[in-house]
């Protein structure tokens, strides 16, 4: 008699709406349960470490930035730097040789030429050099090159000591 009570329709349905009232509550409690304890499980053992991870590699990040900044900061001043010597470098080779060219241009220097104790000052070196000059070197009188006079020399003086007549 009790299973053809159960199987009554009308007993179904009536039964039906308390069971269910009673027996959800129990059910959604159990499941939010379960839910909870799953999405607990899942943010302590998954979502945290890769929340920690990705502020590691977050402040990794900004720090590399940073470095990355200062070191292109660097880059630019030691470039500029670099142009600046450069410039430096070809403005002083430029004065350099100008120097050079200005104390190679008149320079010129006899060995053992023959001087007498009344060469003394400059201006008798001057014309004795001049002589030697058109003498020896342009030969003058035997129709070689056009003679050079002491206006073409700018300074004349002997180095070393005058020794038996001559400037070694």
């Amino acid at each position: 008699m009790l299973l053809g009570t159960f199987k009554d329709s009308s007993f179904q349905e009536g039964v039906s709406p308390l069971i269910s009232n009673l027996v959800s509550p129990m059910i959604e409690a159990a499941i939010q349960r379960a839910v909870d304890s799953a999405v607990s499980k899942v943010q302590s053992e998954v979502v945290k470490p890769l929340v920690e991870a990705n502020e590691r590699l977050t402040r990794h990040v900004e720090e590399q930035q940073q470095s990355l900044k200062t070191q292109q900061h660097r880059i630019f001043e030691l470039e500029r730097g670099h142009s600046f010597m450069c410039s430096e470098v070809e403005n002083l080779k430029m004065s350099v040789n100008d120097l050079e060219q200005y104390g190679r241009r008149n320079n010129l220097r006899v060995s053992n030429m023959t001087l007498s104790p009344q060469d003394v000052n400059e201006s008798d070196i001057t014309k004795r050099t001049v002589e030697f000059i058109n003498e020896n070197v342009l030969k003058v009188e035997s129709g070689g090159l056009a003679e050079i006079s002491a206006d073409d020399i700018d300074r004349c003086h002997t180095i070393g000591p005058v020794r038996d007549g001559k400037n070694l």
